[in-house]
């Protein structure tokens, strides 16, 4: 009667390299959330249309963990730079969104 949770005496707190990569990962996932928002509020300006750029950023949600499936595959550790290249993997990810719905506006326009 009275036994008490011993995993409840236990505790952790994150130091060193492992509290700068939790305070990484935190600002990363802010600054990607950030980072789309503006991407369609600049794409809805772009194209004059509120759709278009939902068209484009709807490949974004598969880049992530295919990116980070590579990562795992080449067995690469996530540091910093890896964060950099899955920005830059969405940013081309994007462009190649943009490129495909101009060339679709292209040939609507010409019928």
């Amino acid at each position: 009667m009275g036994l008490k949770d011993p995993s409840s005496q236990y505790s952790y707190i994150l130091s060193g390299q492992a509290k700068t990569m939790a305070e990484t990962g935190y600002y990363f996932v802010i600054a990607f959330v950030l980072s789309i928002t503006f991407m369609y509020l600049i794409l809805a300006a772009q194209f004059e249309s509120w759709t278009q750029p939902a068209a484009i950023l709807m490949a974004l949600p598969v880049t992530i963990p295919f990116g980070l499936l590579s990562l795992v595959l080449f067995r690469t550790p996530m540091d910093i730079y890896a964060m950099f290249g899955l920005f830059m993997l969405v940013g081309i990810v994007k462009k190649n969104g943009i490129l495909q719905v101009d060339a679709t506006n292209q040939l609507r326009a010409r019928g």
